[in-house]
Protein backbone atom coordinates (compact mmCIF):
# COMPACT_ATOMS: atom_id res chain seq x y z
CA UNK A 1 0.00 0.00 0.00
CA UNK A 2 2.74 2.29 0.78
CA UNK A 3 4.84 1.50 -2.21
CA UNK A 4 1.55 2.17 -4.10
CA UNK A 5 1.54 5.41 -2.70
CA UNK A 6 4.72 6.11 -3.49
CA UNK A 7 4.40 5.40 -6.52
CA UNK A 8 1.29 7.31 -7.47
CA UNK A 9 3.27 10.40 -5.85
CA UNK A 10 6.29 10.21 -8.04
CA UNK A 11 3.84 9.74 -11.61
CA UNK A 12 1.98 13.47 -10.40
CA UNK A 13 5.11 15.09 -9.47
CA UNK A 14 6.78 13.67 -13.08
CA UNK A 15 3.53 14.86 -14.92
CA UNK A 16 3.52 18.34 -12.86
CA UNK A 17 7.37 18.98 -13.64
CA UNK A 18 6.24 17.85 -17.15
CA UNK A 19 3.43 20.14 -17.69
CA UNK A 20 5.56 22.62 -15.90
CA UNK A 21 8.47 22.39 -18.42
CA UNK A 22 6.18 22.01 -21.94
CA UNK A 23 4.44 25.18 -20.76
CA UNK A 24 7.59 27.23 -19.60
CA UNK A 25 5.69 29.90 -17.80
CA UNK A 26 8.22 32.53 -18.10
CA UNK A 27 7.74 32.64 -21.75
CA UNK A 28 4.10 32.55 -21.22
CA UNK A 29 4.40 35.62 -19.98
CA UNK A 30 6.78 37.48 -21.95
CA UNK A 31 3.87 36.32 -24.80
CA UNK A 32 0.93 37.05 -22.76
CA UNK A 33 1.88 40.64 -21.25
CA UNK A 34 2.44 42.57 -24.54
CA UNK A 35 -0.67 40.93 -26.05
CA UNK A 36 -2.41 42.22 -23.33
CA UNK A 37 -1.04 45.50 -23.36
CA UNK A 38 -2.18 45.81 -27.70
CA UNK A 39 -5.38 44.54 -26.29
CA UNK A 40 -5.59 47.61 -23.70
CA UNK A 41 -4.27 49.88 -25.61
CA UNK A 42 -6.87 49.29 -28.54
CA UNK A 43 -9.68 49.30 -26.56
CA UNK A 44 -8.30 52.68 -24.67
CA UNK A 45 -7.82 54.03 -28.48
CA UNK A 46 -11.29 52.96 -29.18
CA UNK A 47 -13.10 54.35 -26.14
CA UNK A 48 -11.16 58.27 -27.25
CA UNK A 49 -12.54 57.95 -31.01
CA UNK A 50 -16.13 57.62 -29.60
CA UNK A 51 -15.59 60.25 -27.10
CA UNK A 52 -13.86 62.33 -29.95
CA UNK A 53 -16.71 61.92 -32.34
CA UNK A 54 -19.98 61.80 -30.01
CA UNK A 55 -18.46 64.25 -27.56
CA UNK A 56 -16.10 67.06 -28.54
CA UNK A 57 -17.12 66.63 -32.35
CA UNK A 58 -20.22 66.96 -31.93
CA UNK A 59 -22.29 67.99 -28.49
CA UNK A 60 -19.27 70.58 -27.15
CA UNK A 61 -19.64 72.04 -31.20
CA UNK A 62 -23.79 71.88 -30.71
CA UNK A 63 -23.29 73.49 -26.95
CA UNK A 64 -20.85 76.34 -28.32
CA UNK A 65 -23.10 77.30 -31.58
CA UNK A 66 -26.39 77.35 -29.07
CA UNK A 67 -25.05 79.49 -26.98
CA UNK A 68 -23.32 81.78 -29.76
CA UNK A 69 -27.29 82.30 -31.12
CA UNK A 70 -28.34 83.55 -27.94
CA UNK A 71 -25.40 85.71 -26.93
CA UNK A 72 -25.62 87.13 -30.41
CA UNK A 73 -29.50 87.93 -29.52
CA UNK A 74 -28.41 88.92 -25.92
CA UNK A 75 -26.10 91.73 -27.29
CA UNK A 76 -28.84 93.49 -29.60
CA UNK A 77 -31.40 93.06 -26.88
CA UNK A 78 -29.39 94.64 -24.31
CA UNK A 79 -28.05 96.97 -26.98
CA UNK A 80 -31.44 97.74 -28.15
CA UNK A 81 -32.85 98.36 -24.87
CA UNK A 82 -29.93 101.08 -24.33
CA UNK A 83 -30.45 102.85 -27.61
CA UNK A 84 -34.39 102.66 -26.83
CA UNK A 85 -34.16 104.25 -23.42
CA UNK A 86 -31.77 107.37 -24.83
CA UNK A 87 -34.36 107.60 -27.81
CA UNK A 88 -37.34 107.90 -25.10
CA UNK A 89 -34.85 110.73 -22.74
CA UNK A 90 -33.77 112.58 -25.42
CA UNK A 91 -34.78 111.67 -28.82
CA UNK A 92 -35.45 115.38 -30.15
CA UNK A 93 -31.65 116.44 -29.18
CA UNK A 94 -30.66 113.03 -30.74
CA UNK A 95 -28.30 112.70 -33.72
CA UNK A 96 -28.02 110.49 -36.46
CA UNK A 97 -24.85 109.80 -35.26
CA UNK A 98 -26.15 108.69 -32.02
CA UNK A 99 -27.89 105.75 -33.49
CA UNK A 100 -24.86 104.09 -35.50
CA UNK A 101 -24.75 100.86 -33.21
CA UNK A 102 -23.03 98.11 -34.64
CA UNK A 103 -25.28 95.36 -34.00
CA UNK A 104 -23.78 91.82 -34.12
CA UNK A 105 -24.79 90.12 -37.23
CA UNK A 106 -24.99 86.25 -37.53
CA UNK A 107 -21.80 84.48 -38.21
CA UNK A 108 -22.94 81.45 -40.72
CA UNK A 109 -19.92 80.07 -39.82
CA UNK A 110 -21.83 78.82 -36.88
CA UNK A 111 -24.55 77.19 -38.85
CA UNK A 112 -23.16 73.51 -39.46
CA UNK A 113 -24.62 70.57 -39.84
CA UNK A 114 -22.15 67.30 -39.81
CA UNK A 115 -22.71 67.56 -35.93
CA UNK A 116 -26.31 67.22 -36.08
CA UNK A 117 -25.87 63.84 -38.29
CA UNK A 118 -23.59 62.28 -35.72
CA UNK A 119 -26.19 62.85 -32.79
CA UNK A 120 -28.85 61.91 -35.06
CA UNK A 121 -27.66 58.75 -35.35
CA UNK A 122 -26.41 58.79 -31.49
CA UNK A 123 -29.61 59.25 -30.01
CA UNK A 124 -31.88 57.86 -33.21
CA UNK A 125 -34.24 61.32 -33.39
CA UNK A 126 -33.82 64.52 -35.09
CA UNK A 127 -35.37 66.65 -32.84
CA UNK A 128 -32.10 68.77 -31.93
CA UNK A 129 -31.98 70.02 -35.60
CA UNK A 130 -35.59 71.15 -35.99
CA UNK A 131 -35.45 73.09 -32.84
CA UNK A 132 -31.88 74.55 -33.81
CA UNK A 133 -33.57 76.18 -37.31
CA UNK A 134 -36.12 77.25 -35.43
CA UNK A 135 -33.33 78.83 -33.47
CA UNK A 136 -31.82 80.16 -36.12
CA UNK A 137 -34.94 81.55 -37.68
CA UNK A 138 -35.76 82.86 -34.57
CA UNK A 139 -32.29 85.28 -34.32
CA UNK A 140 -33.28 86.04 -38.17
CA UNK A 141 -36.42 87.60 -37.32
CA UNK A 142 -35.17 89.16 -34.09
CA UNK A 143 -32.01 90.86 -36.45
CA UNK A 144 -34.38 92.17 -39.00
CA UNK A 145 -37.13 93.49 -36.26
CA UNK A 146 -34.04 95.68 -34.86
CA UNK A 147 -31.87 96.87 -37.55
CA UNK A 148 -34.99 96.95 -40.08
CA UNK A 149 -37.94 98.26 -37.92
CA UNK A 150 -36.66 99.81 -34.89
CA UNK A 151 -33.34 101.50 -35.83
CA UNK A 152 -35.50 102.71 -39.05
CA UNK A 153 -38.38 104.12 -36.91
CA UNK A 154 -35.13 105.86 -34.43
CA UNK A 155 -33.35 107.80 -37.11
CA UNK A 156 -36.71 108.45 -39.30
CA UNK A 157 -37.54 110.40 -36.35
CA UNK A 158 -34.33 111.64 -35.56
CA UNK A 159 -33.84 112.90 -38.50
CA UNK A 160 -37.35 114.57 -38.65
CA UNK A 161 -37.35 115.89 -35.10
CA UNK A 162 -38.86 119.27 -35.93
CA UNK A 163 -42.33 117.48 -36.19
CA UNK A 164 -44.05 117.98 -33.10
CA UNK A 165 -46.48 115.04 -34.31
CA UNK A 166 -43.67 112.36 -33.46
CA UNK A 167 -44.57 110.39 -30.16
CA UNK A 168 -41.31 109.64 -28.35
CA UNK A 169 -42.40 107.33 -25.94
CA UNK A 170 -45.29 105.45 -27.98
CA UNK A 171 -42.59 104.91 -30.24
CA UNK A 172 -40.27 103.40 -27.61
CA UNK A 173 -43.06 101.43 -25.58
CA UNK A 174 -44.05 99.52 -28.99
CA UNK A 175 -40.10 98.55 -29.37
CA UNK A 176 -39.69 97.76 -25.59
CA UNK A 177 -43.25 95.54 -25.92
CA UNK A 178 -42.05 93.62 -29.11
CA UNK A 179 -38.36 93.04 -27.65
CA UNK A 180 -39.43 91.80 -24.47
CA UNK A 181 -41.99 89.49 -26.01
CA UNK A 182 -38.63 88.13 -28.20
CA UNK A 183 -36.67 88.53 -24.71
CA UNK A 184 -39.24 85.82 -22.90
CA UNK A 185 -39.36 83.62 -26.37
CA UNK A 186 -35.51 83.36 -26.68
CA UNK A 187 -35.47 81.69 -22.32
CA UNK A 188 -37.30 78.58 -24.34
CA UNK A 189 -34.17 78.02 -25.98
CA UNK A 190 -31.62 77.53 -23.11
CA UNK A 191 -33.53 74.11 -22.62
CA UNK A 192 -31.51 73.11 -25.57
CA UNK A 193 -28.66 73.49 -23.81
CA UNK A 194 -29.84 71.95 -20.61
CA UNK A 195 -30.86 68.88 -22.50
CA UNK A 196 -27.36 68.26 -24.83
CA UNK A 197 -25.28 68.64 -21.78
CA UNK A 198 -27.52 65.70 -20.18
CA UNK A 199 -26.23 63.78 -23.24
CA UNK A 200 -23.03 65.19 -22.77
CA UNK A 201 -23.21 63.89 -18.87
CA UNK A 202 -23.99 60.69 -19.62
CA UNK A 203 -20.91 60.02 -22.57
CA UNK A 204 -18.71 61.56 -19.85
CA UNK A 205 -19.51 58.97 -17.17
CA UNK A 206 -18.56 56.15 -18.98
CA UNK A 207 -16.46 54.17 -21.56
CA UNK A 208 -18.35 53.27 -24.95
CA UNK A 209 -17.17 50.86 -27.27
CA UNK A 210 -17.84 50.80 -31.23
CA UNK A 211 -20.59 48.21 -29.95
CA UNK A 212 -21.51 49.76 -26.88
CA UNK A 213 -22.56 53.25 -28.45
CA UNK A 214 -24.95 51.96 -30.95
CA UNK A 215 -27.23 50.94 -28.09
CA UNK A 216 -27.05 54.36 -26.64
CA UNK A 217 -29.89 55.37 -28.16
CA UNK A 218 -31.93 52.44 -26.45
CA UNK A 219 -31.03 53.59 -22.84
CA UNK A 220 -33.89 55.45 -21.07
CA UNK A 221 -32.09 58.07 -19.93
CA UNK A 222 -31.82 59.28 -23.36
CA UNK A 223 -34.87 58.80 -24.39
CA UNK A 224 -36.32 60.91 -21.50
CA UNK A 225 -33.91 63.49 -23.19
CA UNK A 226 -35.92 63.08 -26.56
CA UNK A 227 -38.95 63.12 -24.38
CA UNK A 228 -38.99 66.33 -22.24
CA UNK A 229 -37.36 67.68 -26.24
CA UNK A 230 -40.88 67.27 -27.81
CA UNK A 231 -42.94 68.48 -24.97
CA UNK A 232 -40.77 71.71 -24.31
CA UNK A 233 -41.15 72.59 -28.10
CA UNK A 234 -44.39 71.00 -29.37
CA UNK A 235 -45.53 74.69 -30.31
CA UNK A 236 -42.52 74.83 -32.45
CA UNK A 237 -43.07 71.03 -33.72
CA UNK A 238 -46.79 71.78 -34.55
CA UNK A 239 -46.33 74.57 -36.35
CA UNK A 240 -43.50 73.28 -38.47
CA UNK A 241 -45.69 69.91 -39.00
CA UNK A 242 -48.77 72.58 -39.92
CA UNK A 243 -46.41 74.45 -42.53
CA UNK A 244 -46.12 70.89 -44.42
Amino acid sequence: MISLNLSFYHIVSEFIELITHILNLPIIIAIAVPVLGINFYYRRKEFEIVRQRYLMDCIDILCSNTDYCLGVFRNNWAESMQLLKQFRDSGNSMTKADCSIEFVSFDYSHFVISPFYRLKKLIGNNIFWEISQSLYAFIDITNAFINRDMLRKIISSVENHENEHINYSDITDKCVNELQAYLKKSEKYYFVLEQLLEISSILEKEKFSFSTIKLFKDRDDVKNVIKKMHSHFSDEIREKNEKH
